[in-house]
């Protein structure tokens, strides 16, 4: 039997050697399908990557026009707020200076109603004390509109 011996040996080395490299050759196969499957994401992931820095530079010029856009709007508001504050200015001014006139032509009025009226009293014939008392002019200016109206009516 030792006879038969290293042969057995050398069947059950070289069988051995035979699994071991099928297991070798399944396990390389298997490593290879892995290899491939990581290198395909790690090509599609590099396109994403890619796409995502091209939108990335896309929406940064989009936020850069915006940005132009909204400071020229700022500016040109800013502008358009100072004019018409000028413009509020101007309009008050003019509406005061029309109030101002308002009035004194309100006051002028009633001293033309006073003399008006001391004028007519006059022509109904009352004297100086009368003209002073209704129409609260001093007795100067009173003395004057007799003295007018005398002289009107003797011309």
């Amino acid at each position: 039997m030792s006879l038969f011996t290293p042969p057995i040996i050398s069947i059950f080395t070289l069988l051995f050697v035979a699994i071991g490299s099928l297991f070798l050759v399944f396990f390389l196969y298997k490593f290879n399908q892995k290899l491939n499957e990581l290198t395909h994401k790690r090509q599609t992931d590099e396109l994403i990557i890619q796409e995502l820095q091209t939108i990335n530079e896309e929406l940064k010029k989009q936020q850069l026009t915006f940005q132009k856009s909204a400071n020229a709007q700022l500016l040109e508001s800013s502008q358009v707020m100072k004019q018409l504050e000028h413009r509020i200015k101007s309009q008050q001014a003019i509406s005061n200076n029309l109030q101002q006139l308002i009035e004194n032509i309100q006051d002028n009025q009633e001293q033309d109603k006073l003399y008006s009226r001391a004028f007519k009293l006059a022509e109904k014939g009352a004297d100086i004390d009368e003209i002073v008392k209704e129409c609260e002019l001093p007795i100067a200016e009173a003395e004057m509109l007799l003295s007018v109206h005398r002289q009107r009516t003797i011309t």
